[in-house]
């Protein structure tokens, strides 16, 4: 293909990227944190079971480097898989102090974390499904009469 035919990536779509990407990232994070002190977590008997956070933990890695991987490549499910698939990391992260009664101490601005999280889901949501993204994504806009 023709460099000049390719369109360029809209500006919201490398914001949605570089917020999927940081969400991978942060999840590494925490996956290095839990293998480190897993000795002392398992000692404590922390509730969830650190090595079933930390599976968890590397999972979502995967799931959201493969999501970079396919917003970077250009597949139009991730027009629908990023906020989707965000949506139900949040659910995750938000639902797991309430399953937990041990983790509920440590979750004391759930509200503040649902409000950033439903942000960041209506963000990449509009940034993604927004005509000039249908044109990068070579799809058709289904967001506005034509």
């Amino acid at each position: 293909m023709d460099a000049r035919t390719v369109p360029k990536r809209p500006f919201t779509v490398t914001l949605a990227l570089l917020g999927v990407f940081l969400l991978g990232l942060w999840n590494l994070g925490r996956a290095a944190a839990l293998y480190r002190e897993q000795d002392l977590l398992l000692t404590l008997q922390v509730q969830p079971d650190p090595r079933l956070r930390l599976l968890i933990a590397v999972v979502w890695v995967v799931i959201f480097w493969g999501l970079v991987w396919a917003l970077w490549r250009r597949r139009p499910f991730s027009q629908k898989a990023v906020p989707g698939l965000t949506a139900l990391y949040a659910v995750y992260d938000l639902g797991l102090p309430f399953i937990y009664p041990a983790a509920r101490l440590n979750q004391t601005n759930w509200l503040l974390t649902g409000a950033f999280y439903l942000i960041i889901v209506l963000f990449m949501a509009w940034a993604l499904n927004r005509p000039a993204a249908s044109k990068y994504f070579k799809t058709e806009d289904t967001w506005t009469e034509k």
